[in-house]
């Protein structure tokens, strides 16, 4: 029977026009704001991105960035500061905040026309953000950045913060001479910045001329008397030059101007550790323990005892460090201080008490004490301590990594499966990249696999000689041997290491470079005449 009841009409397409609410988006921002006062707020920013991509609204494009800040959601909030730009290309805050994404996450090269453009703008937040991220920067990028501050001080010569910036990014450049006479420039054109001689001073010190950075420092002394980090850069050039009776002196005036200050406390006596000021370290530490009782303090006091070779006492400091950010620091130092296995009993109570007090940390411990025993020639010992671990811990990366690296060549399917585990739950671990690309080119010839994870090992640590030298030697078993042995020499370069350099005499041989392999191999074989690691170099040189 045919139906009476005529069919609903089709809607009609949601058309955008510039400066009107549709019904779509109308709703949308309703239910954003709906879901924003439920705290739905990943809601309320998937439907403001979605309105501000397709009306082009700058205040709906302003409403997604500010939810996508508040999330701390970086993708969303690059998606939506590169939608602003489109629409608003004249403001300068997405700009800020592209060059930020961006230089947060090291892609240098990709936030330089951000940057271009909100420093034509005298952006003082990407300023900040360049002196923020100097030090690491890549060379070539630091150059680029300096020619662009360049530009821009020969139009504004008397702008003392792009002075200051161009000092930073000279000093990354090793170019202290410029540096010096940037921060000078900073100086002249804003007195009143003492970040400015701060850095001045600091670099004068690096390259040891002390009584100029006396100088440096004396002006904004004599402005800012009580300011901390001034007079805690006067004692460091006064340790540096080791004028260190001067220097403790200026430690105890600045600890009784500021006596409820225990960070500062603290600082300076680690300042006078650092430069083997035993005795006043040791005094400070004390003064400060007995005003409030503070067990992060006993690393510290451990390692004046160990210097001083007193281990027993050093021992006892480093287990008793309860507190604060030093405590596996501290049980390491307390373990590498027992250097026999005969006090593998030692060790294991004292891990065990650790284990106790800090179950947090038991991963971390096992894996320690394991590496303790594997050091000094126990595997076996060692592989039942991460197998305890693993009966608790067992899909902790840390231990299932180690104990990866215990297995036998003929347990080589189970390695795989764990260094995959590792990778599973960290996707950018560079060490278990370079394991299992390095233990694939050694027990199969799934070369082009090994390679894909070795080529990602080497992007996360390129200055890394493990790395490099699996990364040359997955190059030499596809073939590549010129690219091999540019990796293979650095990589020996860094580390005079018996596996590596037997990698390398291979590639050289394969290379037909016999004289400069059996040269290298000669070189090795005194070295290191029991290495395992020359055999297979050996074989081919005598063949």
């Amino acid at each position: 029977m045919t139906s009476l009841v005529p069919a609903a009409p089709e809607p009609e397409p949601v058309v955008y026009k510039e400066g009107e609410l549709n019904r779509e988006t109308l709703f949308d921002i309703l239910t954003a704001e709906i879901a924003g006062h439920q705290k739905r707020f990943d809601l309320a920013q998937e439907k403001y991105l979605k309105q501000a991509e397709l009306t082009g609204d700058p205040a709906v494009i302003r409403r997604a960035v500010r939810i996508a800040q508040y999330n701390k959601d970086q993708v969303a909030l690059q998606k939506a500061a590169d939608i602003w730009i489109k629409y608003e290309p004249d403001n300068l805050e997405p700009f800020e905040i592209m060059a930020s994404i961006l230089l947060h996450e090291r892609q240098f090269e990709a936030a330089q026309p951000y940057i271009r453009k909100a420093l034509t703008r005298q952006s003082q937040r990407i300023l900040l953000l360049i002196n923020a991220q100097a030090p690491r920067l890549p060379n070539d990028t630091a150059k680029g950045y300096l020619n662009e501050i360049s530009e821009l001080l020969r139009d504004n010569p008397e702008r003392a913060d792009l002075w200051m910036t161009s000092g930073l990014l000279q000093q990354k450049l090793a170019r202290n001479d410029d540096a010096l006479a940037s921060f000078s420039k900073a100086i002249r054109y804003n007195p009143s910045n003492y970040d400015a001689y701060l850095r001045k001073a600091d670099l004068q010190r690096e390259m040891k001329r002390f009584d100029e950075a006396l100088v440096t420092l004396k002006p904004v002394k004599k402005r800012a008397p009580r300011n901390k980090q001034v007079l805690l850069s006067e004692m460091q050039v006064l340790y540096a030059a080791e004028r260190n009776k001067e220097a403790a002196a200026k430690g105890a005036k600045l600890i009784a101007q500021f006596p409820e200050d225990d960070q500062l406390q603290l600082y300076i006596a680690l300042l006078a550790l650092d430069h083997g000021q035993l005795e006043q370290s040791e005094e400070l530490l004390k003064a400060l323990q007995a005003q409030k009782e503070r067990s992060d303090l006993n690393f510290y006091l451990g390692l004046i005892a160990e210097q001083r070779d007193q281990k027993e006492t050093a021992l006892a400091y480093y287990t008793a460090t309860a507190e604060g950010n030093n405590i596996m620091q501290a049980y390491g130092r307390a373990l590498a201080l027992q250097t026999s296995i005969q006090r593998r009993d030692d060790v294991a109570n004292a891990i065990n008490n650790a284990i106790k007090r800090h179950p947090e940390l038991a991963p971390d411990l096992y894996n320690l004490h394991a590496d303790w025993l594997r050091t000094r020639g126990d595997k076996q010992g060692a592989i039942n301590v991460l197998d305890k671990g693993l009966s608790t811990y067992s899909q902790n990366p840390t231990l299932v990594y180690a104990r990866a690296m215990l297995r036998p060549p003929e347990e080589f399917s189970t390695t795989e499966k764990e260094f995959r585990l590792v990778l599973a739950q960290d996707p950018d671990n560079a060490s278990a990249l370079n394991a299992l690309g390095y233990t694939l080119t050694i027990y199969t010839e799934r070369y082009d696999e090994a390679f894909a994870l070795l080529d990602r090992a080497i992007v996360l640590k390129p200055d890394d000689p493990a790395v490099i030298d699996s990364y040359g030697w997955i190059l030499y078993k596809l073939g590549r041997y010129q690219e091999a042995r540019q990796y293979l020499e650095k990589a020996f370069g860094i580390l005079e290491d018996p596996e590596v350099g037997g990698h390398l005499v291979v590639v050289l041989i394969a290379l037909e470079e016999h004289e400069a392999a059996q040269q290298l191999y000669n070189k090795l074989q005194a070295q290191f005449p029991d290495s395992s690691h020359l055999e297979e170099a050996k074989e081919l040189l005598a063949s």
